[in-house]
C-alpha cells in the first residue's frame, strides 16, 4: 500500500492504544467512535488544504493516545519517527531548542493528552525538513508545540 500511493501523495497511517486489536466485523467498540473522529478530523484539515493533498512520495503515520482516561481530544504535535536525523535539521518551528521536532515516543509517553503526527518517506523513514515544512503548512491550524509536562 505504502509503496504504491504514497507517489500520489494520498496514504496516511492512524493507530491508537486503547482496547485490542479488533475485526471490522467486531466494531464499534469503546474506543472506535473516538478514534475514528480524531482521524476524521484530521483528514479532513489535509482534505480542506487542497491539492496536492500530501507532497509526492510522502505518508503521515499518526499515533493517537489512549482514550480509556479521559483523553478523547489530544493535541496534534508534528514530530519524528527517531531521534536520529541524517537530513540535518528539522523544519523550524516551536522554537525547539535543539532545532529537531520531538520524537513519537517523547510525546506518547508523556504526561498530558498529546498526539503524534509524523512526516515520512515512502520509504518510511523521517521525511526532510523541506517536507516536513510543506505539511506543515496543510496542517499548522491543528497543530500545537510540544511542550514537556
Amino acid at each position: 500500500m505504502y509503496s504504491i500511493s504514497a507517489p500520489c501523495g494520498h496514504v496516511t497511517r492512524v493507530s491508537g492504544v486503547s482496547g485490542t486489536s479488533d475485526s471490522y466485523t467486531t466494531l464499534p467498540n469503546a474506543f472506535s467512535g473516538v478514534y475514528a473522529t480524531l482521524a476524521t478530523s484530521l483528514v479532513s484539515t489535509v482534505l480542506a488544504s487542497g491539492t496536492p493533498y500530501l507532497p509526492s512520495g510522502v505518508l503521515l503515520n499518526v499515533n493517537y493516545p489512549a482514550v480509556d482516561n479521559g483523553c478523547t481530544a489530544p493535541k496534534l504535535v508534528l514530530t519524528r519517527q527517531t531521534s536520529a536525523n541524517l537530513l540535518g535539521t528539522d523544519v523550524q518551528i516551536c522554537s525547539y531548542t535543539d532545532k529537531r521536532l520531538p520524537t513519537e515516543s517523547t510525546v506518547l509517553d508523556s504526561a498530558g493528552c498529546w498526539a503524534s503526527v509524523t512526516v515520512l518517506t515512502a520509504s518510511k523513514v523521517d521525511a526532510s525538513a523541506a517536507l516536513q515544512e510543506q505539511v506543515y503548512k496543510k496542517l499548522n491550524t491543528v497543530l500545537t508545540c510540544y511542550t514537556q509536562a
